[in-house]
């Protein structure tokens, strides 16, 4: 899979409709189990700002470039697309995990937001999958990203 890859006209208008679903999802999942909303968003300093459009811009294109694009095709090669997704979701789980340790040690929420992760992670292999492109799954990261980092105040 490569960058420059014609996108599927069909599977793009899909991968929309599933990004928008997954972003809602989220949302109303974070406001009903524990009252976050995105009013920080707009309240947020010129330095927060800074830190999430590097947190956005970088991490997500070259996470995707590598599990998605790189990973996920070669694995597609030797085993099924849901077979080769799972255990690419999971290593895309695994490689959070650091960071969680570095930030509290591993908490009761670790395991929710693997669980979130990974079904983020699904998700992203499958747009890639129905779009024949790596640049939905690169947006969609890189809008939850946004969306993480302004839940997380």
């Amino acid at each position: 899979m490569k960058i420059g890859t014609k996108v599927c006209q069909k599977g793009l208008i899909s991968a929309i409709i599933l990004s928008v679903l997954y972003f809602l999802g989220v949302i109303l999942y974070e406001y009903f189990t524990a009252g976050k909303t995105l009013g920080s968003l707009f309240h947020s300093s010129s330095s927060r700002w800074l830190m999430v459009l590097l947190f956005v811009s970088l991490s997500p294109f070259s996470e995707e470039i590598l599990f998605r694009g790189f990973f996920l095709t070669k694995l597609r090669t030797h085993m099924s697309f849901w077979k080769a997704n799972m255990l690419i979701a999971m290593l895309f789980v695994l490689i959070h995990w650091p960071y969680w340790q570095w930030s509290g040690g591993f908490q009761v929420m670790v395991v929710r937001d693997s669980v979130s992760i990974l079904i983020l992670a699904l998700l992203l292999g499958y747009l890639v999958k129905i779009t024949n492109s790596l640049w939905p799954s690169v947006v969609v990261h890189m809008m939850n990203n946004v969306l993480s980092s302004f839940l997380q105040v």
